[in-house]
Parts: C-alpha cells; structure tokens; sequence
C-alpha cells in the first residue's frame, strides 16, 4: 500500500467533467484507490464519493492504493488534481 499527501489545484467539487475524467482514468487500474480528506474516505472510482468529499482548490488529500500497479495509480491522481 502507498499513499501520497497532495495539495488540490483544482475545485473538483465544481468542475464535474475533471471529477468524470478523473474516475475514468482510475478505473484503468486494478489497484484500489481512495482519496481522503479530512476524515471522510472515499472510493477514488466513484463519482459520487469523490464529489462527496467538497475537495476545493488548496485543500490537502492523501491518495493511497493497494494493487499490483499502486505506484502508477497515485501518480496519475497527483497528476489530475495538482496539474493546472
């Protein structure tokens, strides 16, 4: 398991076609991913949990996942949520 703290620059809780983008791509992977913050958890393959979450440009997440390609995994969230 990995994991990874990340500030967002991005406000996913307003920009639903990033937060689409984002579970798509996570869901090219086997590993399970979450995305957590504060102390709410969610399944970083589901629209609804990460919309869920009120994840606004500034805030800290950690990304963690388990899974054969967990590396991969965080990477490409760390890159959708911090890229401009």
């Amino acid at each position: 398991m990995k994991s990874l703290e990340v500030v967002v620059c991005k406000n996913l809780g307003m920009d639903t076609q990033l937060v689409t983008d984002i579970i798509e791509g996570a869901n090219k992977y086997e590993s399970e991913i979450w995305v957590r913050k504060d102390e709410k958890e969610a399944n970083a393959k589901s629209l609804l949990g990460v919309l869920s979450l009120g994840i606004v440009e500034g805030c800290k997440v950690t990304i963690v996942a388990e899974g054969n390609d967990e590396g991969d995994a965080i990477n490409y969230l760390k890159k959708m949520v911090t890229a401009y």
